[in-house]
């Protein structure tokens, strides 16, 4: 598990899904809005397919023990462009929990974990152009538009800064 204590004494972590607690991705729901807008997949859709990809890694947002989103990433070096290996390719907070503040101190782990990992210190990931909070949300974090589409979505990117706080509040 990769843990963080912030500063609320919240307990953001990630756990990661595997066979055994796969199934609790179904207790975790989008917004009516998201759904309607097909902003999102239903996690357990998003945890299959993340099964399928060999370079991907599955975990679930906890808040204190309690899963409260889900996410996942993909580090592929065998992707030619090495500004394109690492991928925040799934992210969702349950629509219970959205509005207070966990998206950014999760999303905030999720890329300590990544620039952590990753060999290219550059993070990559698509939305579609209409999902205006989690847009808000990456800018707020420093990805920044490529002007690159993936299919119906716009591509950002955040490279690593060695001297950036970690502070997105």
């Amino acid at each position: 598990m990769i843990k963080r204590i912030n500063e609320q004494t919240n307990n953001i972590s990630l756990l990661a899904v595997n066979h055994s607690n796969a199934l609790f991705g179904e207790a975790l729901h989008s917004t009516p809005e998201q759904v309607g807008k097909n902003l999102t997949l239903k996690v357990s859709e998003a945890i299959k397919e993340a099964a399928e990809i060999p370079f991907a890694e599955a975990y679930f947002i906890c808040l204190n023990q309690e899963i409260i989103g889900y996410t996942a990433v993909v580090f592929d070096e065998t992707i030619p462009e090495p500004d394109k290996r690492n991928w925040l390719w799934q992210f969702m907070i349950d629509q219970n929990y959205q509005g207070k503040g966990y998206a950014s101190q999760a999303l905030a782990l999720v890329i300590e974990h990544m620039f952590q990992k990753a060999k290219e210190k550059v993070i990559t990931l698509s939305t579609k152009p209409d999902n205006e909070p989690a847009l808000l949300l990456y800018k707020k974090f420093g990805f920044i538009e490529t002007g690159e589409k993936n299919g119906d979505e716009i591509i950002l990117q955040k490279y690593c800064d060695a001297n950036e706080s970690n502070d997105y509040s």
